[in-house]
């Protein structure tokens, strides 16, 4: 028969425990080390800011005063562009000398927040600056339109001759007047100003015809009723009743001067009122000085 084979083990005592064992391990990276630094300082640069916000606001209340002294100063210069700049520089030099003299001890976080803050109240400044500059600008130009418009009405009023050119100077004064780079605002500002030195011009004109030479100027505006269209028509309907009396006026005092009424004797009655019945005027002036 074949022989089985036979095994012999052999053993030896041993005080190693039987178990599971892994080679897993968290391998504790550059990557995993500086993402945490990098959360911590994040975290801690909000709590910074945040509390610089917070004590910044003393320091921005403060700061203001100054700020709207200087707003206050500008905002009246009646050059725009001089005014938005003059603001700007030395607003922008009072925040930086505001910072170094009062924060000087504390930290980046706070004169950040607090120049920030300043710098965002200075634009808004400034474009108020701005704004309240362009008005005052308007009135300025207003006023030298006013003076222009009073100017040529009084010479209107003393030279005759001055109605054969005053709408060239009229002219002349819009085209430098106005300069507004935007043509549609420009052109409008001009015809509103245009209209306005036309209502003067022939408001004026109307006014001295009438009261120097009215029998023509009634014959002007029966020929050509649009002859002063520029002027106020209510005021040319006072001006016709006007020249009418004046036309009636000396009517009746040809007539007196025809009676032989003395000249002396005219002022104390209304010639207008009684001016086609000479002998009644003759009358109440006899009556008014018994001594004739």
């Amino acid at each position: 028969m074949p022989k089985i084979p036979t095994f012999e083990s052999q053993g030896r005592p041993t005080a190693e425990v039987g178990g599971v064992k892994t080679s897993f391990q968290v391998p504790v990276t550059t990557d995993f080390i500086n993402k945490a630094q990098s959360t911590v300082a994040d975290y801690y640069i909000r709590e910074q800011e945040a509390e610089a916000k917070l004590k910044s606001l003393d320091y921005e209340n403060k700061a203001y005063v100054g700020l709207f002294d200087l707003h206050d100063k500008w905002k009246n210069h009646p050059i725009p562009s001089e005014a938005a700049d003059g603001f700007q520089k030395q607003a922008k030099e009072y925040i930086t000398k505001y910072v170094e003299d009062n924060l000087s001890n504390e930290n980046n976080f706070v004169k950040k927040a607090t120049q920030s803050k300043l710098n965002g109240t200075l634009s808004t400044l400034n474009l108020s600056v701005l704004s309240k500059s362009r008005d005052q600008f308007e009135k300025d130009q207003q006023r030298v339109d006013n003076e222009f418009g009073n100017v040529m009405g009084t010479r209107l009023s003393i030279d005759n001759t001055y109605r054969n050119f005053v709408d060239s100077d009229i002219d002349n004064y819009l085209n430098t007047r106005f300069t507004d780079p935007d043509p549609i605002a420009n052109v409008n500002r001009k015809r509103i100003e245009l209209q306005k030195l036309l209502t003067i011009k022939d408001d004026t004109l109307a006014y001295n015809d009438a009261r120097t030479k009215p029998e023509k100027f009634l014959g002007d505006v029966s020929q050509d009723p649009t002859l002063y269209r520029h002027a106020d028509q209510n005021k040319i309907k006072q001006y016709i009743v006007h020249a009418q009396n004046h036309m009636a006026s000396n009517s009746c005092l040809e007539s007196l001067q025809y009676l032989q009424v003395p000249t002396h004797c005219l002022k104390f009655y209304n010639v207008k009122a009684n001016c086609f019945n000479p002998s009644f005027l003759l009358q109440q002036c006899i009556q008014t000085l018994p001594f004739l």
